[in-house]
């Protein structure tokens, strides 16, 4: 009764929920239906607006993970994007999920590595590192759809999908970087070599005195001028992100002051 009906645009294939959406999350003995704020999860159709099913209940799964779902959607707005392409396949070719074969996802993986510019046809739409994320998301994807159906090994080594799980192994970066962490990531034969990786350099400590200079006359009063001196301090120090910068509050920086 929260969701209103919703016409998806011809280019995305999701909405997000509302600011108040809210979702179940347990029931008491009393009867009573106790819920969570649920802003911001992609809620997904078919292209010709039909509820996809699977594809909510994946949306729901990485939601209850705790996935990202900052700036309008986080990660959860990632992952319904990345696997829109494998709708839009399927669609096109009257597939249902359950229905792709090795061979099929092969095709799928191949049209969208191929895919070409419209207005330079020489020039590819994505390079392969996004193409091999989109592939990794859409595995996931139908991983979540076979446990929907009971088939654990529709995607595995000897699944009608043959691919795998690897894992990745990392050290954390900050005061506890010598804790070793793993992340489990999808690999299909179909995937293209990666690129290599691209590092932006650091921001320049010209530049750094010249957002510090720019801080006094652009500020309405004291409050905004601090706040402001504060916030390029925190990102030169800390390395993070603007909006996690954004979002620290005083009480955050009591409790980590307050950690052992």
């Amino acid at each position: 009764s929260q969701l209103k009906f919703m016409r998806y645009k011809a280019k995305k294939l999701y909405n997000l929920t509302p600011g108040d959406f809210t979702l179940p999350v347990h029931v008491d003995r009393c009867g009573k239906i106790f819920t969570a704020l649920a802003h911001d999860i992609p809620m997904l159709a078919w292209p010709d607006g039909r509820w996809c099913l699977p594809a909510n209940i994946f949306m729901l799964e990485q939601f209850r993970k705790g996935q990202s779902r900052r700036d309008g959607g986080g990660t959860l707005k990632t992952y319904a994007t990345n696997i829109s392409h494998l709708i839009r396949y399927c669609y096109k070719n009257n597939f249902n999920f359950l229905d792709l074969s090795d061979n099929d996802f092969t095709l799928f993986m191949g049209t969208i590595a191929d895919e070409r510019n419209i207005n330079n046809f020489s020039t590819k739409v994505r390079g392969a590192n996004h193409v091999i994320s989109i592939g990794r998301t859409c595995l996931e994807f139908l991983s979540s759809v076979g446990r929907l159906y009971q088939d654990d090994e529709f995607v595995g080594p000897n699944g009608q999908i043959l691919a795998e799980q690897k894992e990745y192994v990392y050290r954390g970066r900050g005061i506890r970087s010598s804790k070793q962490r793993s992340r489990k990531y999808w690999h299909h034969h179909s995937f293209p070599t990666p690129d290599a990786e691209k590092r932006r350099s650091p921001i320049t400590s010209s530049a750094i005195e010249k957002l510090r200079n720019a801080v006094l006359p652009s500020s309405r009063n004291i409050y905004q001028r601090k706040r402001r001196y504060v916030m390029l301090m925190m990102l030169e120090i800390t390395g993070g992100r603007r909006t996690e910068v954004a979002q620290l509050t005083v009480e955050s920086t009591k409790r980590a002051n307050s950690m052992d």
